[in-house]
């Protein structure tokens, strides 16, 4: 799942929340014993980062607007040639690079779809003069045009990174970044071949030719500046390297996340307050029961026996109790949201998580859950375990202030959860059934798929704005994950 929050800078703080309800059919053997809250959040996996700003290709490429970061870039160099160990303008430097790279991956990955959806579209018998051909030869000149003023603009400036004149550590940066954007540049134009080629479409031989000639001239630059290719030396490498190359550039916008558990003071303290309590009960049963029974007998080992399993029993009931009625305003987990450019928290997340009566569930979630069933008893007829997964984000625009290229910021909140745990108990993913056929008049045996349906409800709330409510039904078996539907 990917969310965005919107930073408005006009606010001092922007509050989200979201509630998942994971409606998990009970056959499954999912309850709290065989699958709490520890197993849950280790199959949890969380990303929080900047989402990449929108910029055209044209703006990117315009060292006079404020927008691009080759502006930024070529301040820095001239701040960097006369204070050469400024650690600051090094910083910066480094930063507009790898948010060039950024922005125009996304730019280049948008055309790019674009493109290719127009040439599913097309029909295989089409007039060669037909508003759709003439579209597809248009868009595609178009991009491979912004891409030439584009990428001759970001290398014009090469010489001033490899004359020896700045820091290795941002000519380095330059370097990776220049040979990510090549690597992608071929990548994404290969698509466009390998589309073309699937069409099998004569009229667009010509495009096919011209795509051909802009990958293979950019691979002919990567060889001349020393940049490996995926024909060159070791498959393995050239992958390992393209991650690298990846992860660095695009490690500009991630945000640094430490996480923590939540209300462990408070829980210590109602801990304390059983063990107390259990320890003056005991002591008051031995002062009033030693009245009554001599310290050198059997009853007195038996009374003092019973007096300590009934303490031991007192404090784990006390510590449920506090456990249970802290966890009601308590989050499992706080995490800190940290911006690594300024240093800065910019915001908190708080995450809670527990399981749900499904009589208590609230009922515009049950309604959202049931709103496709056939008839009012078929929700018995699939019985089900409910999950609630909640978070609330607070976001700070005030310590935003040392970011460029936007006023207002958006936050990507990647979240990835493993399914394997659902799967252990699933039954065989095919079922054999024996079938008559009346053409045949015989009986044969068919298999059919065996699948379960997991639907994940999710109510989404913004301050000062309605609740947004979506449902998602996610088709698995033994195997896995078939499919995800929007139900």
């Amino acid at each position: 799942m990917k969310l965005d929050y919107s930073v408005d800078s006009t606010r001092k703080q922007s509050r989200y929340r979201v509630e998942c309800y994971l409606f998990v059919p009970r056959s499954l053997g999912i309850n709290r014993y065989s699958y709490p809250r520890e197993h849950f959040y280790s199959d949890v996996q969380g990303y929080i980062r900047f989402k990449t700003p929108v910029i055209s290709f044209r703006t990117l490429a315009d060292a006079d607007d404020p927008l691009s970061p080759l502006a930024t870039i070529d301040a820095s160099i001239d701040a960097l040639r006369f204070e050469p160990r400024s650690a600051p303008v090094r910083r910066r430097l480094s930063h507009e690079l790898r948010m060039f790279g950024c922005i125009a991956r996304v730019q280049l990955r948008d055309r790019v779809a674009v493109l290719r959806k127009a040439l599913r579209r097309l029909p295989h018998a089409v007039d060669p003069q037909a508003v759709a051909v003439k579209d597809i030869y248009t868009l595609a000149e178009r991009l491979l045009a912004d891409l030439t003023v584009l990428l001759g603009a970001w290398r014009q400036r090469r010489i001033e990174f490899v004359a020896g004149d700045l820091p290795p550590v941002v000519c380095e940066t330059f370097a990776f970044t220049d040979e990510y954007l090549s690597q992608l540049f071929e990548q994404k134009i290969t698509s466009l071949v390998a589309e073309i080629s699937a069409q099998d479409q004569p009229l667009l031989a010509e495009l096919r030719e011209r795509l051909c000639d802009a990958l293979l001239a950019e691979r002919r630059y990567r060889k001349a500046v020393g940049y490996e290719g995926a024909d060159d030396g070791d498959a393995e490498l050239f992958i390992f390297r393209r991650s690298m190359l990846k992860k660095l550039v695009n490690s500009v916008l991630w945000l640094e996340i430490l996480k923590q558990k939540d209300g462990r003071r408070l829980s210590d303290v109602g801990a304390a307050i059983a063990a107390g309590f259990a320890m003056a009960f005991a002591l008051t049963i031995t002062i009033v029961g030693s009245r009554w029974v001599l310290a050198d007998t059997w009853a007195f080992v038996a009374a003092g026996t019973i007096t300590y399993i009934f303490k031991d029993r007192i404090k784990d009931w006390l510590k449920g109790f506090f456990s249970s009625q802290t966890g009601r305003w308590l989050a499992d987990y706080t995490t800190e949201i940290r911006d690594p450019v300024s240093g800065r928290d910019i915001g908190r997340c708080r995450e809670s998580f527990s399981y749900l009566d499904p009589a208590t569930t609230a009922p515009e979630v049950l309604a959202r859950r049931h709103r496709d069933s056939t008839s009012p008893i078929e929700p018995e007829a699939k019985p089900e375990v409910v999950i609630k997964y909640e978070k609330e984000i607070r976001l700070s625009s005030a310590c935003l202030i040392e970011r460029l290229h936007l006023a207002d910021y958006e936050i990507n909140d990647i979240m990835r959860f493993s399914m394997a745990q659902f799967l252990v108990r699933a039954d065989d993913p095919i079922a054999v059934l024996p079938v008559y056929d009346p053409e045949t008049d015989a009986v044969s045996r068919r298999e059919f798929r065996k699948t379960y349906h997991l639907n994940l409800v999710m109510v989404m709330r913004c301050a000062g704005s309605p609740a947004t409510m979506r449902r998602i039904r996610v088709i698995f078996d033994k195997h896995g994950i078939r499919r995800l539907e929007e139900a």
